[in-house]
């Protein structure tokens, strides 16, 4: 591989992971109420995301799983608020997002630990896939232990 090469996979890993962790802010941001109560709960919405990226950055994840990793929890995130919204709103749901992020590092770890570059876009998959496997399985597993997680 060419240092030309390399100084633009470089350039897309760090892009992908710029484009993953500005999507999970927006989307805190976007699902946070625009009142006196917004920094708290921004905060609780994305402190957990942003614990589990620096863990992934600490363990020496590459900037393409990174991305995928950040990708992968604002698409949780996006999703969650969807479905604990309006018929199925209650206040103590958000406990279930909160406690699936175990599941979110258990992903992260196959991700990091899986990763094979092959081509630029491979990491960014593994991650995402892993991650959100990881999250799908906890979720169950809190919604069929702890929380009643379908609406009526």
């Amino acid at each position: 591989m060419s240092s030309a090469e390399k100084d633009a996979a470089r350039s897309t890993g760090i892009s992908i992971a710029v484009v993953g962790i500005a999507l999970g802010l927006a989307v805190a941001v976007y699902i946070s109420p625009k009142n006196e109560y917004f920094l708290g709960n921004f905060t609780y919405l994305w402190l957990p995301q942003a614990a589990v990226l620096a863990l992934a950055l600490a363990c020496k994840a590459s900037r393409e799983s990174v991305g995928g990793i950040a990708i992968a929890l604002a698409l949780y995130l996006s999703v969650f608020a969807f479905w604990f919204s309006g018929r199925n709103a209650d206040s103590m749901a958000w406990l279930g997002y909160f406690f699936s992020f175990p599941g979110a590092l258990i992903g992260a770890g196959f991700a990091i630990v899986s990763e094979k570059p092959k081509t630029p876009i491979t990491p960014i998959l593994q991650a995402l896939g892993w991650v959100v496997l990881g999250v799908a399985v906890n979720q169950t597993v809190v919604c069929s232990t702890v929380m009643y997680c379908l609406g009526n």
